[in-house]
């Protein structure tokens, strides 16, 4: 039976701005078991590192989680004390973001930051009470050559400025995995990098996702990443989940109209078929359209779909925000 590592229930989160009250996240609801990879897509403004940063407790000062539960392990988040939630942040939950130059501090040495974080963590680490400067190297040197960094001696007496974009996120990658946590949140990991890296960390990434049998929240606009990397995936429009299944049943006959809008956006090299665009553009979340905020942009928009906003439809083990499958 799988083991549920993760649980977020009816999760609603508000910005509020001189705009007035932005909805960024209007119920969301997902599910993530240990050992899987879910793929969260959508449109830039759907919500998706919203959700993520939910999870980690990183939301800017503007924001607050006005109603839902995140359960891991059991234990809801949102429920306790930040000086709780440290002790988890970087041990059993931890993050990769999108530009690894930002969260690497250009005045100190690689082995200065991740000497620093495997001591703030010291109590995760194994027989930590025998840990000395010996073992943390060790331990360092062992994760980089995880992710296949080259001589890992060197990279670790230089400057966050000496190294590629591709290597800065190998050794964001080696930071992230080095405690061994039970969930990892990638937020866009791989856009700031080229194609052919992209890969090599990508690849990367699911070697020590399955070495460590880790969790892992991928969030990407990019559909073609999510297919080569996870078995889930999620796809959010105005701050809710509109469908949620398996990669392969989901890519193959996708219910909802964005996801089919979605899909008839990517190039196709296999068949000879015209790239279509979805009309429109994600809804000011200040004021959202009424009913399903999806409507003004549909093909498919009936006029209950003005008036109503649809309820969560199961269409064999896949869910389905449409008033299609009611």
């Amino acid at each position: 039976m799988d083991e549920k590592i993760l649980e977020v229930k009816n999760l609603r989160v508000n910005f509020y701005t001189y705009r007035g009250v932005v909805k960024a996240l209007n119920g969301v609801n997902l599910d993530l078991n240990k050992g899987e990879i879910l793929g969260l897509a959508g449109e830039t403004g759907s919500g998706k590192s919203v959700t993520g940063l939910s999870i980690l407790r990183l939301l800017p000062q503007n924001a607050r989680v006005v109603e839902g539960e995140i359960f891991f392990k059991g234990r809801d988040l949102l429920k306790i004390s930040e000086k709780e939630y440290n002790l988890i942040r970087g041990k059993e939950i931890n993050a990769i973001f999108q530009d690894p130059h930002t969260y690497l501090n250009p005045v100190f040495t690689i082995k200065e930051q991740f000497k620093d974080i495997l001591l703030s963590k010291k109590d995760s680490l194994k027989n930590s009470s025998k840990i000395d400067i010996k073992k943390l190297d060790e331990i360092m040197v062992s994760a980089l050559k995880d992710v296949k960094m080259p001589a890992v001696d060197r990279v670790l007496r230089m400057y966050p400025h000496e190294l590629s974009g591709g290597m800065k996120q190998r050794v964001m990658l080696a930071i992230a995995f080095s405690l061994q946590p039970s969930l990892i949140i990638a937020d866009e990991p791989t856009t700031a990098l080229d194609v052919t890296i992209q890969a090599q960390v990508l690849e990367i990434m699911k070697e020590l996702q399955r070495k460590y049998n880790t969790s892992v929240i991928l969030i990407t606009h990019d559909l073609g990443v999510i297919a080569e990397t996870c078995q889930k995936v999620a796809i959010m429009y105005a701050g809710r989940i509109v469908e949620y299944g398996r990669v392969s049943e989901v890519f193959r006959n996708p219910l909802h109209p964005y996801t089919k809008g979605l899909m008839e956006a990517l190039p196709r090299a296999d068949i000879d078929v015209k790239v279509k665009s979805i009309p429109g553009t994600v809804p000011d979340l200040v004021s959202p359209p009424s009913g399903c905020t999806f409507h003004p942009r549909c093909p498919y928009a009936m006029e209950i779909c003005k008036r109503q906003s649809p309820r969560p439809s199961y269409v064999k083990e896949r869910m389905v925000e449409c008033h299609l499958y009611s």
